[in-house]
């Protein structure tokens, strides 16, 4: 078998705190091959963007990673500064919710997509200003030529999107952070977006870090799937087992406070989650899900479970499928390898 092209292992995030370093990540581990998408899903505060700003480095002053970063082989978290920067926009790229502010609105389209192109490709003036019209046709933006002299404000929500894509492709990585990219868009432009990934991934052999927090946009996209709740992974494995055969009961809880309609047209009333969510700072000692938990029970609370394999329903353990629920998914060693 191959080795991933992205593999994080144990990363783990510290950030400065009144009383001391707040842990925000704790044991992070995933993987990722080459032309694949992979899901990572959770509420606000569970960790999600700061996976994706940690593997870039773009973290607070203050921050202190642990763990394992690799991307082709290289631990980008022990690389020099002056490297890592390299890698960041060139080999790796990152596509935000708010296109409005990761887009400078005081600059043309044309410039912002060129400046990639000419500092990690060496791309002439010209080269740049052609490929950078590639780039706007490929994301299916309208009369390329005359986007790239408009400034984003002159851009529906949808199309500066698009725009914050082209630029994220514009130095040609091999992996694609999208944090939460298609939030704040209708479900008709969101769905375009969801496409433009999926196509991306199949052509270009991207590799994609997809953020979400709706586990249903997941469904028609991902592979596999990430759960993360306060700062860990609560359980992953392949996308469609996981939705369709959820072991832990956060990942549960998650697809019960979707809407739902039924073939019928009926909608169905979604169940929200009790109590209030927590981080990684506020988390309690044990599992962090245990205080909203129904099935919790004594053994959640002493200590955090492991994200082990699950019994799969009526067959063997799935060494894909994996939780750390001490109810659905009881340890049964101390360490567990993340099987892709």
């Amino acid at each position: 078998m191959t080795e991933p092209l992205l593999r994080l292992e144990n990363l783990a995030v510290d950030l400065p705190g009144p009383a001391g370093p707040v842990d925000v990540l704790t044991d992070v581990t995933l993987c990722a091959d080459a032309g694949e998408i992979v899901g990572i899903a959770g509420e606000s505060g569970s960790g999600k963007s700061m996976t994706g700003r940690a593997l870039l480095g773009l973290l607070p002053d203050g921050a202190r990673v642990r763990g394992r970063a690799e991307f082709d082989g290289r631990d980008l978290l022990a690389l020099p500064a002056r490297q890592r920067r390299g890698v960041r926009g060139g080999d790796i790229a990152m596509v935000f919710q708010d296109p409005t502010a990761s887009l400078h609105p005081m600059l043309t389209v044309g410039t912002q997509l060129t400046e990639h192109m000419r500092r990690h490709l060496g791309l002439s003036k010209k080269a740049a200003h052609t490929r950078a019209a590639e780039l706007l046709e490929e994301v299916r933006l309208p009369d390329p030529t005359a986007a790239l002299r408009a400034f984003p404000h002159q851009f529906s929500g949808g199309m500066r999107q698009r725009i914050a894509i082209a630029a994220a492709l514009a130095a040609e990585p091999r992996v694609l952070v999208a944090d939460e990219p298609t939030t704040a868009l209708d479900v008709t432009v969101q769905a375009g977006i969801l496409h433009l990934f999926d196509r991306l991934a199949r052509e270009r052999g991207l590799t994609v870090l997809f953020i979400t927090h709706d586990l249903g946009v997941l469904a028609a996209l991902a592979r596999r799937t990430y759960v993360f709740y306060a700062g860990r992974v609560a359980e992953t494995g392949p996308t469609a087992d996981l939705l369709r055969d959820s072991r832990h009961p956060y990942t549960t809880a998650l697809l019960s406070a979707r809407p739902e309609v039924t073939e019928d047209g009926r909608t169905v009333d979604l169940v929200p989650i009790p109590g209030i969510p927590v981080n990684a700072a506020s988390a309690p000692t044990g599992c962090p899900f245990a205080p909203r938990c129904p099935d919790r029970v004594d053994a959640c609370t002493p200590v955090a479970p492991l994200l082990v394999p699950v019994p799969a329903r009526g067959s063997a353990t799935d060494p894909r499928h994996l939780a750390a629920c001490v109810v659905h998914a009881p340890a049964t060693r101390s360490t567990v390898e993340v099987t892709r």
